[in-house]
């Protein structure tokens, strides 16, 4: 019988060690850094301290308002229950209105069969949030039992110990990263993925995106050396192009929209955006000058963004008089 290399059983944490370790004295152009961010919630003084702790309390957000935490605590109580009898009953949360005055949900319960064909639909429960006094009010559309009574008293629960302590939801956590990836000279080399390469210039910034995850039920994050090669060095080129277009793009259609449109160009709107574009176009420099890139599909688009820019400064210079 053959033998089998352990390397095959190994868990993905050991062997990013072993990579790692195996390439701690290669010429690497950078670090590719991917993380996942699991839907448990986070007090914010616990998430400000951990961010404090890692030196990224820059990055530390607001927190979350009382209507967010409603929002989230509620839709976080559906869940589907086996009624013993072949049927399950999905317990869904539905909006119903929001105005300026309340915001209005409803509890329904869906039952289905084996083979998911709906076989009933009950309305059970209303949540409201009443914005004035920040009230959240629990009212029953039937007054017998109802397969969601336990997960309403779990959603009362939530409500009042997530509003009490201001927990946070994932998308915060994936807000932060994606923002210490971006300040520190980060881009995506696959989008849809949430892969990011950083440059070796801001290993300490990564290093301390790893310290706040570290140990922290909610976020995983995981770095590779990328070994300087061409084929590498191709992919950071075509991740750096696509991310400074995809920005560059997204400003000239509000540039154009100004262009298009009377009275819209505001010197706190072009500020935003020639900052904006300074940033960009900074990034491109530096990973040109740092892995000796070419990168003219950005250059070319972001000098067109500049003739926009100075396009609209002409239109509010003439409006201006």
């Amino acid at each position: 019988m053959g033998t089998y290399s352990a390397t095959l059983y190994a868990s993905p944490s050991s062997l990013i060690d072993g990579y790692n370790q195996a390439h701690a004295d290669t010429p690497f152009l950078g670090r590719i850094a991917w993380y996942s961010v699991r839907d448990v919630p986070i007090a914010h003084d616990t998430l400000v301290q951990a961010l404090d702790n890692a030196g990224l309390k820059e990055f530390a957000p607001r927190p979350p308002s009382d209507v967010d935490i409603f929002r989230r605590a509620t839709k976080a109580g559906e869940t589907t229950i086996d009624q013993g009898d072949g049927t399950t009953a999905k317990i869904l949360v539905r909006d119903v209105a929001s105005d300026k005055e309340r915001i209005l949900r409803r509890v329904v319960i869906e039952t289905v069969d084996g083979n998911n064909v709906r076989l009933d639909y009950s309305e059970a429960y209303d949540l409201e949030y009443r914005r004035e006094t920040g009230q959240f009010v629990t009212s029953r559309r039937t007054w017998t039992d109802t397969p969601a009574d336990g997960a309403v008293l779990d959603i009362q629960h939530k409500v009042a110990t997530w509003t009490a302590a201001k927990m946070h939801g994932s998308e915060a956590l994936r807000t932060v990263l994606k923002q210490v990836m971006e300040k520190n000279q980060g881009i995506l080399v696959r989008p849809t993925g949430g892969v990011y390469f950083m440059p070796r210039t801001n290993d300490d910034a990564l290093s301390q995106a790893q310290a706040f995850a570290s140990g922290r039920e909610q976020v995983t994050l995981h770095t590779l050396p990328l070994v300087d090669t061409p084929e590498q060095a191709q992919m950071v080129e075509d991740g750096l192009t696509s991310t400074s277009l995809k920005a560059a793009d997204e400003m000239m259609r509000e540039l154009a929209e100004m262009l298009r449109s009377d009275g819209s160009v505001t010197e706190s709107k072009l500020a935003r955006i020639v900052t904006e574009s300074k940033r960009i176009r900074a990034r491109v420099q530096e990973y040109k000058s740092l892995l000796d890139l070419e990168a003219t599909g950005a250059d070319d688009r972001l000098h067109l963004l500049d003739s926009q820019v100075q396009a609209c400064l002409l239109k509010m210079k003439v409006a201006g008089g």
